[in-house]
């Protein structure tokens, strides 16, 4: 027993549905599966018991989800007090943001903190909006900037600023059939495959799903991909659709697609979002960046962002 499997238990627990649990980590169900009758082996009990489509822990699992959530609790705020020491001695802001970004808000206010702060150093992990919650919750990174999530009993221990919205196009290969019937009616992506970071419903995967909800029905066919350049090449090279931002589009267009006019009720609309664990303690410096993010003004044009300003 290991500490992966050790959230891998919490997890289950906290979702009490294996495959939605999976999604949240990133792993494929029979690997959760697989960890967790390893665990139920070694502690010769069974931790989970079927509850319809559901699982629920059993007495054994409740008693051992007490200790394990402690636990856990206790390395993650060991973790995060030794890496909030370490960036305080080092002058350094850590911080997960989506790539997507890096070329257009965050390029303005990094600029910004070098100028107010030109001893101390930014340190961006670029990520898409699950692993950069995933980050923040685990403590990995005390903020975040990711794209828009629900907000579920399993985020509730984040606090969200929104920062500002963005224009977002859905995109295909230059010779997709589909570019030669704009404006593109939603009904005709039913049978398209779409390409997308990773599986869930947060950023412009929440996006996606709301305009294809709302046509009546679900996309069938999403091929992951973990990075900007994994997401072109399924693009281009195997006939995939996606949704980008626009900034995404400007920077990419050269390289092989175009941007679809999809008619749909749906505005194309994305939301940025600061995120911090509740009630955090931060550092100055992160507090210094968080104000600019934040306060400071931005800039809004063709295809551009408006940033939402906060009282």
């Amino acid at each position: 027993m290991n500490y992966q499997h050790l959230e891998y238990f919490l997890k289950a627990a906290e979702y009490q549905h294996f495959t939605r649990a999976a999604e949240a980590l990133h792993i494929t169900q029979p690997a959760l599966t697989k960890a967790i009758l390893g665990m139920e082996e070694e502690l010769g009990v069974p931790l989970f018991q079927k509850q319809g489509r559901n699982i629920e822990l059993t007495r054994y699992g409740n008693i051992f989800y007490d200790y394990v959530k402690v636990s856990l609790d206790g390395i993650s705020q060991g973790i995060s007090a030794v890496k909030k020491q370490a960036s305080i001695d080092l002058n350094t802001v850590e911080i997960a943001a989506l790539c997507s970004i890096n070329t257009s808000f965050l390029q303005k206010k990094r600029a910004q903190f070098h100028i107010a702060h030109p001893n101390c150093t930014l340190n961006i992990t670029f990520k898409y909006t699950s692993a950069i919650i995933n980050d923040v919750l685990n403590r990995s990174c005390p903020l975040g900037i990711c794209g828009d999530f629900l907000d579920e009993p399993a985020y509730s221990d984040l606090e969200k600023t929104l920062l500002y919205t963005e224009p977002v196009v859905f995109v295909a290969s230059q010779n997709h059939p589909l570019t030669q019937k704009m404006p593109v009616d939603v009904s005709l992506l039913k049978e398209e495959s779409f390409a997308i970071y990773n599986r869930s419903n947060k950023g412009t995967n929440q996006l996606l799903f709301q305009i294809c909800d709302h046509a009546g029905f679900r996309p069938r066919n999403l091929i992951e991909s973990y990075n900007d350049y994994g997401l072109i090449h399924e693009v281009i090279s195997n006939q995939c659709l996606a949704i980008v931002s626009g900034f995404f589009f400007r920077q990419f267009q050269s390289l092989g697609f175009t941007q679809l006019a999809i008619a749909s009720d749906i505005p194309l609309i994305h939301k940025i979002h600061l995120i911090r664990r509740r009630n955090a303690e931060l550092s100055s410096l992160e507090k210094a960046f968080c104000e600019i993010l934040v306060h400071e003004g931005g800039f809004f044009g063709a295809g551009g962002y408006q940033v939402c300003q906060q009282p």
